[in-house]
């Protein structure tokens, strides 16, 4: 007779789960269908069935009386395994039913990172040899380097009363399992072939792992897993890097662009307002006297440190050029960009640059526009309104309207 309910179903459990693999998917679920956290409709009933489920099999005797009338068998108590003919390669190898089961479901418990499940199915042996932290902890390392996609299984070799590890088994059957894996350190997937071995052990097909001692490849893993923290830091240096000036830390070219974009379509699609001011700090010509390339670049960092010190949060700033500065203000209109450009320039007229016992000035000429729809328009214009400034007795604020002087 078959129980209409199939209790390790609704727990989503093998029904060699252990106890503890049990009580940890209950939990799981609780959390997901409980009707105080899913109101979506069916969740109240889906509910009563997992603690039904769970009732059931959480209850060493009272899961031995269900299995007894279900088609599983309790553990132990199977009848002999069913025979068929494997599909692949060689159609001569009667491969058992239950070995492949065992083998599909423990490689679907890897991928899908449900070690617990999968260490429920090794053999007593290997259990004796790893402790399921051991397991667990190998299993996530071999994971977090080579992630499994796909696999396939083709039965290879049958064998009776065979020797594993000291131990007889009644029936053995070798599996070659192809698989497809991604590469986390290298980022690629790649194709392998290994072979696998499932053990008849007390009626219940059991995966054979031979490992006497996992610790090494424990380091092993844990070592590459080092390697791949290294990459994930130095891929954020990249694109820090690439992003950024490295002699003022402000955005560089490409960085300001790709933040500039971002507002624009901030502004065509929400029309929200923003300015732009272009600076240049124009060195003297004590600072060009002898093509001092370290006094530049010193005054470059210089000038980089007040602007980022001197600007709001939200206002984007970057390096354009060998002495030029830019600067988006978002939320801004001209009027402001006009007060924020003052302020500036008067920071510049009462601030000077001290090297050694030497301290210098420098001329700030500055263009500013309000956005108006294309930013590599709003660029040009800057770019005239800084050679106008140029032309001026010093420190002046070019805008279409004008000259601040």
């Amino acid at each position: 007779m078959a129980i209409l309910n199939d209790y390790y179903a609704i727990l989503q459990v093998h029904y060699l789960a252990e106890p503890e693999v049990i009580e940890s998917a209950y939990k799981r679920l609780a959390k997901k269908y409980h009707p105080d956290v899913n109101k979506s409709a069916g969740s109240d009933a889906r509910m009563k069935k997992i603690n039904e489920a769970y009732e059931t099999l959480r209850d060493a005797s009272r899961r031995r009386a269900y299995d007894a009338l279900n088609v599983r068998k309790p553990l132990g108590q199977q009848s002999a395994p069913e025979v068929k003919t494997a599909p692949g390669r060689d159609t001569g190898i009667a491969v058992p039913a239950g070995a492949r089961n065992a083998l599909t479901l423990y490689f679907s418990c890897i991928k899908n990172r449900d070690f617990e499940t999968a260490y429920g199915l090794i053999t007593a042996m290997d259990k004796k040899n790893i402790p399921p932290e051991d397991f667990i902890k190998w299993q996530s390392g071999v994971t977090r380097i080579y992630a499994l996609q796909r696999y396939t299984c083709q039965a290879e070799k049958l064998s009776l009363n065979y020797k594993l590890g000291g131990c007889v088994y009644s029936q053995v059957v070798e599996f070659s399992v192809t698989t497809v894996e991604q590469n986390t350190v290298m980022g690629r997937l790649e194709n392998d072939t290994i072979s696998k071995k499932v053990v008849l052990e007390d009626n219940d097909w059991r995966i054979y792992v031979g490992f006497d001692d996992i610790r090494p490849y424990i380091a092993r893993f844990e070592e590459l897993s080092g390697l791949l923290a290294a990459k994930s830091v130095l891929s954020d240096m990249a694109e820090h890097y690439s992003t950024k000036d490295s002699g003022t830390g402000l955005y560089n070219r490409k960085g300001f662009s790709e933040a500039a974009q971002r507002e624009v379509m901030r502004y065509n699609r929400y029309g929200n307002v923003f300015s732009v001011m272009l600076l240049e700090v124009e060195p003297t010509r004590d600072m060009f006297r002898g093509k001092n390339q370290e006094l530049l670049y010193r005054t470059a960092e210089w000038a980089g440190k007040i602007l980022n010190d001197s600007f709001r949060q939200l206002d984007i700033l970057g390096r354009w050029g060998e002495s030029g500065f830019i600067v988006l203000l978002p939320e801004t209109k001209l009027s402001g960009c006009i007060k924020a450009a003052k302020k500036i320039r008067k920071i510049f007229e009462t601030e000077s640059m001290t090297i050694g016992r030497r301290s210098y000035r420098v001329r700030l000429n500055i263009g500013i526009e309000e956005f108006r729809g294309a930013l590599e328009d709003t660029i040009r214009n800057l770019n005239n309104y800084i050679a106008i400034a140029g032309r001026t007795k010093g420190n002046s604020i070019v805008c279409a309207s004008g000259i601040y002087e």
